[in-house]
């Protein structure tokens, strides 16, 4: 569960940066209350209610820091080693203008082309918007401003580094080339520290346009892929499979994949090679075996690795804080790779093989005529650093590894009865994933994300799009089983002994209904859904559908199970239950999630991504704390209650009219 929502950090984060939270607490000089930083938010009705839960799931992340008074007061939120790599124009050479460019849309939707991709081969930023990164920048001037900025802030971070470590190289030289220099950062700090260098900045015309003047640097556009101007060195970064044959040295500043490292930055570069894979045709990171390839077939025989503390190198020191942003920054590729598997159906292969497979018997069962066995690999090799699939090396020295499933991958399985696949694909779909990029917006101006997105609640989008409407039904319809089987396992006998008859209120295809009155056939089941989702609902012995809206009125029943619901709507669904439940013996069982806000469960922290999830999606949509459910259920009629913890991301609140 934590693969499938790792965009939503991602994405959480970024409308952070986008509302500037960082600079207004750095700007502050110190701890500051939420309605402080409301204020401080570049918009005259700022939606306090978003503010708090977007920076409750960040302080879970450790992204800011939160502080409660002990007089009682209102929670002070300061900024973390993290956090700090995002306040604007800070020394510790902040992060955020890169955040923006890695997480937006031209970058984030391309990813739902990349099981196409493993299938057709091809780019998947080009199938997404028909051209790759560079194009995209020269024809949309917002982009290419946010693009800039983003590798200007990248090399300016970069710089501090390589200067520190690489202070000898730059000593004999008296010309330079940064080639795809963009705006010109790198080179310029070069040659302010070398001033005998003649430093050539060099990249696309669109890009060149933009650069500011810089002394001792000459700006010049063209393609690298047809001729370079001449210097001493050439300076290049991000490289592909081409380096250019010259008689003096190249410097290269990027990713060397550790396989089996365990730095802050190991998962980054991963990251990173799925992004190059996504939106750059060719490109690619390599381990220190592919590079010593590499640079021997461009005529490079001796190298050397200069280890410097950034992402682009082999890391020993880390900057504190530094590597936390970059996993936060790539966090979605996390999701979209999980997705991809699942599309995919590689944990389906693996089990169905019987034992370990080799990629190339992997690729011939994926469902193509002919799948790019070098997107797979890398695909895998991401995977299984993240503990999705095993990789086994043959004792014999064999080529090919193998690969199968670990206790994580049996949860992909399509054909489980209980699987998480179904979830994966709902919540890593394009649907469902375009309005957090409205969240910022929403966080100033206030309304719905999803709304925003599409210019519809979520159910109404639902009910016109047929192919939404299954997956999320199918995606209810499993982690409902997964629910259910920890629901009547430990709410037992004395939960379901005077119920004769009970409303599952929005109970979907009624899974959820089912599975109690299998176990109970004493209780007369009644699923209580809009029309559209009851249509299609297989047919469950024991359990009739009804179609209808809750808000207008309930069918009777001794007992009732309510999920997801804003407060308002809570409240009013609790009274039309209240009026019908029988005074002695009724009582309305909720299944949802309670908000552990401090807690370190396994569950905790998904508890607070799916909080966002609610207010990103649904219309007044929220997860709570006990408290937040104490004021509801009494508001509601509803004045005792009790919690049932049980091993599931989702709890029992049962509660009772006297």
């Amino acid at each position: 569960m934590h693969a499938c929502l790792n965009i939503n950090n991602s994405l959480a984060l970024k409308c952070a940066i986008e509302l500037r939270i960082p600079d207004i607490i750095h700007s502050h000089g110190g701890p500051i209350t939420l309605s402080q930083i409301a204020s401080c938010i570049d918009s005259p009705s700022p939606e306090i209610s978003y503010l708090e839960r977007i920076i409750r799931l960040l302080g879970r992340k450790n992204i800011f820091a939160a502080h409660h008074p002990s007089d009682g007061g209102e929670p002070l939120y300061g900024l973390t080693h993290s956090s700090r790599w995002l306040v604007t124009g800070s020394d510790s050479n902040q992060l955020g203008s890169v955040y923006l460019v890695e997480n937006h849309p031209y970058i984030v939707n391309s990813w739902h082309f990349m099981s196409q991709c493993v299938k057709e081969g091809g780019s998947a930023i080009e199938k997404a918007f028909g051209g790759v990164v560079i194009d995209l920048a020269s024809k949309d001037q917002q982009f290419n401003r946010i693009f800039n900025e983003g590798m200007a802030c990248n090399s300016k971070f970069l710089t501090r580094e390589i200067l520190g470590s690489y202070k000898h190289g730059f000593d004999s030289l008296k010309s330079l080339v940064d080639v795809a220099g963009g705006i010109g950062g790198l080179i310029s700090e070069i040659v302010k520290s070398y001033p005998n260098i003649k430093g050539i900045n060099f990249d696309l015309p669109h890009v060149i346009t933009t650069a500011p003047v810089y002394d001792g640097v000459t700006h010049v556009s063209g393609d690298m892929f047809h001729a370079i101007p001449n210097a001493d060195a050439l300076l290049l970064k991000n490289c592909r499979e081409a380096i250019p044959e010259k008689t003096g040295k190249v410097i290269i500043i990027d990713v060397v994949l550790q396989p089996d490292g365990q730095g802050l930055f190991d998962d980054a570069g991963y990251a990173f090679d799925l992004v190059m894979m996504v939106n750059t045709p060719g490109g690619k990171e390599r381990t220190e075996l592919e590079w010593k390839k590499l640079l021997e077939d461009g005529g490079f025989p001796r190298y050397q690795i200069i280890k410097i503390p950034a992402l682009q190198s082999i890391i020993e020191a880390y900057p504190e804080g530094q590597a936390e942003v970059w996993q936060f920054m790539f966090a979605f590729t996390y999701s979209m790779a999980l997705k991809s598997a699942v599309e995919l159906r590689l944990a389906d292969i693996m089990h169905s093989h019987g034992c370990p497979i080799t990629l190339s018997q992997l690729a011939s069962r994926i469902d193509s005529s002919c799948p790019d066995i070098s997107h797979l690999a890398r695909i895998m090799r991401m995977l299984v650093y993240k503990g999705i699939f095993a990789a086994h090396h043959p004792s014999d020295g064999g080529d090919e590894t193998l690969y199968g499933t670990t206790h994580i991958s049996k949860w992909l399985l399509h054909d489980s009865e209980l699987s998480l696949a179904p979830m994966i694909l709902v919540q890593n779909n394009q649907w469902l994933l375009a309005p957090w990029h409205y969240l910022s917006q929403c966080v100033k101006k206030g309304g719905i994300p999803f709304r925003k997105a599409h210019g519809s609640t979520f159910w109404d989008f639902a009910s016109q799009n047929p192919q939404l409407n299954n997956l999320f039904n199918e995606a209810m319809a499993c982690t409902t089983k997964i629910t259910m089987k920890a629901f009547v396992s430990h709410y037992k006998v004395d939960g379901f002994n005077n119920i004769r008859s009970m409303v599952d209120v929005g109970g979907g295809t009624g899974t959820a209904l089912a599975e109690i009155v299998k176990s109970y056939p004493h209780i007369k089941g009644i699923n209580f859904d809009l029309q559209h989702v009851i249509a299609t609902a297989p047919t469950h012995e024991g359990v009739s559908h009804v179609g209808g809206d809750m808000f207008d009125a309930i069918p009777n029943a001794d007992a009732w199970i309510l999920h997801d619901w804003g407060d308002e709507a809570c409240i009013k669904i609790l009274k039309n239950c209240r009026k019908a439940i029988p005074e002695k013996i009724g009582k309305v069982i909720i299944v949802d999630i309670v908000l552990q806000p401090d807690g370190s469960g396994l569950f905790d922290e998904t508890r607070l991504v799916f909080d966002l999830l609610m207010m990103v999606d649904l219309s007044g949509g929220k997860e709570r704390t006990e408290l937040e459910w104490k004021k509801i259920l009494e508001n509601g009629g509803f004045p005792r209650y009790r919690i049932i913890k049980i091993p599931a991301l989702l709890w029992i609140v049962e509660a009772y009219p006297e």
